[in-house]
């Protein structure tokens, strides 16, 4: 399933593909864009989770 997002507050826009991998799991690739310190800065995350309980936070996080 494929999204994007856009903020304001803090300034920012996105996009990514969830992937199912079963009927408990789930991974994802996500880019973000987002103002740090007046310049654009852009950081992917990969996180992956089992179950939707699952706390999903940014795993490597790496500028482009």
């Amino acid at each position: 399933m494929k999204f994007s997002f856009v903020c304001t507050k803090p300034p920012s826009s996105g996009e990514g593909q969830v992937t199912f991998t079963s009927p408990d799991a789930y991974s994802m690739k996500m880019t973000t864009t987002s103002m740090v310190r007046g310049k654009p800065e852009k950081w992917t995350c990969k996180p992956a989770a089992a179950g939707w309980a699952a706390t999903v936070a940014p795993s490597n996080p790496s500028p482009a």
